[in-house]
């Protein structure tokens, strides 16, 4: 699923989703058309805010990775080394 950007006849640009998931392109939902880069930015925007709620999809800040790895050793309970015999 993307986001594109389409320029029509008119010199209007259309902001859609698309999914290619069956190898076709498929048309979801068309977001919007303005002239102006700011506003087909702003629905190019609003696009790929429309693909995290429809899919559900979440995202994770990276931005203080350390508390995060402290977060992730501390739920570890056990870590297995397994060596296989390459003889």
């Amino acid at each position: 699923m993307f986001v594109r950007k389409k320029k029509n006849k008119s010199g209007v640009i259309s902001v859609q989703v698309i999914d290619k998931s069956s190898g076709k392109y498929r048309l979801l939902k068309t977001i919007g058309s303005s002239a102006t880069k700011i506003e087909v930015d702003h629905l190019y925007e609003q696009g790929k805010q429309w693909i995290k709620n429809y899919t559900g999809a979440q995202e994770l800040d990276f931005n203080d990775y350390r508390q995060h790895t402290e977060l992730v050793l501390q739920g570890l309970e056990e870590i297995s080394v397994y060596i296989q015999n390459c003889f």
